[in-house]
């Protein structure tokens, strides 16, 4: 409402740590224009963990850059270090892949 009260053109909004997600979720990202700053890591490094505290349909939502992309969602990848190490090819091959170590 305020976007279209006072437009303010390429704001680049961004939703940051953006983690699970779901198609109605992206839908309403997209209506608000918004980026997205997604961390590859919380699938990799702590899907075990995420599966046990969020059960499995969530912690499977995780960081679903793909879903977003298919969306026309402009999406950015971030380690938020310590939580993952700053290397950006091991983060696209994460993203590509959405395997876990555990």
């Amino acid at each position: 409402a305020l976007q279209t009260a006072h437009p303010r053109f390429d704001h680049r909004f961004c939703f940051e740590h953006f983690g699970c997600s779901h198609n109605s979720i992206l839908k309403r990202v997209k209506a608000l224009g918004a980026n997205l700053s997604m961390n590859p890591y919380y699938s990799y490094l702590r899907a075990g963990l995420n599966e046990r505290y969020l059960g499995v349909d969530r912690a499977n939502s995780v960081c679903r850059m793909g879903l977003a992309f298919e969306h026309g969602i402009t999406v950015a990848s971030h380690a938020d270090t310590p939580v993952g190490p700053p290397r950006p090819l091991e983060q696209v091959w994460i993203s590509c892949n959405r395997i876990s170590i555990s």
